[in-house]
C-alpha cells in the first residue's frame, strides 16, 4: 500500500473482482480494513453482482458481516438475480447472520 504506483482498483478481467473482494472471500478482515482505509472500491462485485457483503453471507462469515455493518456498508445492493442480503440469509438458512443484521438495524 506504500507503493504509489499500485493501482488499488485493479480488477481481474475474468471475474471482475478486486483485492478487497478477495480479502473478503478469504475472511481477511484486517486486510479489508487496510484496503478500505487506503481508498479501495469496497463496493466492487463479481460478474454476478455479488459484493463482499453478499459473499460474507454465502461463506457464513459472521465476523466479516459485523465489520461491514460497523462500516455502514450498504444493505440495499442487489445481486444479478435480484437478491439482497436479507434474501441470501433466508435462502441459505444463515439465521445467525440475519439476527446480527437485524440487531444492528434496531
Amino acid at each position: 500500500l506504500k507503493n504509489p504506483a499500485l493501482d488499488l482498483d485493479a480488477i481481474d478481467k475474468y471475474t471482475g473482482v478486486n483485492a478487497f473482494w478477495l480479502a473478503g472471500y478469504y475472511g481477511r478482515g484486517i486486510i479489508m480494513r487496510e484496503l478500505a482505509n487506503a481508498g479501495m472500491d469496497i463496493y466492487n462485485s463479481n460478474k454476478q453482482h455479488i459484493n463482499v457483503f453478499h459473499l460474507a453471507i454465502y461463506k457464513n462469515r459472521e465476523d466479516i458481516v459485523q465489520m461491514l455493518l460497523k462500516s455502514n456498508f450498504s444493505l440495499e445492493l442487489l445481486t444479478l438475480k435480484g437478491y439482497t442480503v436479507f434474501h441470501l440469509c433466508c435462502m441459505l438458512n444463515h439465521t445467525s447472520i440475519l439476527k446480527i443484521i437485524l440487531s444492528y438495524l434496531k
